[in-house]
């Protein structure tokens, strides 16, 4: 499980939103200074940001802020509902399912909808993830795991955008829809809905990021 409220999150949401400034090079030094953290500390997130595309560290040992524009949302995105559809293909391929991993999540998902407290953003990428886990194949789930931290910073961007508001019943709705396709084996239906909801969560990204 990723760190959703820590350092990393906070440098990974800075890097996207610009406030890091793309191209620009730092120091480890300059870095733990403004973080308030050692050399050693953000010499490690510097190479957990480089492993997920946010930074780059050249042979000599400068520091890059990569950032982050419309062609990475784009990329992500796609390469997310590439991920997905893959997984769906597997879950339709005849297989039989232990739902079991969704249900902790849809727990959480109703206790958003009932209370309006909860961290949707988490949510929603959770609830993708087990609907992956239910392909069984732990390839598919590993390069998910990959872009889950990416996705859910901007994720989190997204939500800050007042056009972008989604009530905790809507978020409820809309997943429990993609659910109900799966267990009902309604293929066409679940792909179409799946196709719809990630050109959905493309197009409220790319608005969020129009506001940076």
């Amino acid at each position: 499980m990723f760190e959703t409220n820590g350092l990393l999150q906070q440098m990974r949401s800075d890097i996207i939103t610009r406030k890091l400034t793309p191209g620009k090079k730092v120091t480890e030094f300059e870095l733990a200074d403004e973080y308030g953290v050692n050399r050693s500390r953000m010499r490690n997130l510097l190479i957990e940001l480089e492993s997920e595309g946010l930074v780059k560290i050249h042979p000599n040992g400068t520091k890059e802020i990569v950032g982050f524009d419309r062609d990475d949302a784009y990329n992500l995105c796609e390469l997310r509902e590439y991920i997905e559809t893959t997984a769906l293909k597997r879950i339709f391929g005849g297989r039989s399912l232990d739902y079991a991993p969704l249900t902790g999540i849809l727990t959480q998902i109703e206790a958003c909808k009932s209370d309006g407290t909860g961290d949707l953003s988490l949510n929603d990428v959770m609830f993708h993830r087990a609907i992956i886990e239910l392909a069984a194949n732990r390839y598919i789930l590993g390069a998910y795991d990959t872009i889950m931290p990416t996705l859910y910073t901007l994720f989190t961007i997204t939500t800050k955008d007042k056009s972008n508001v989604q009530t905790p019943e809507e978020f409820y709705s809309r997943h429990i829809d993609l659910l109900v396709s799966i267990i009902n084996r309604k293929k066409e239906e679940c792909f179409a809905l799946f196709r719809k909801h990630h050109e959905n969560a493309l197009a409220k990204a790319l608005r969020a990021l129009e506001l940076i």
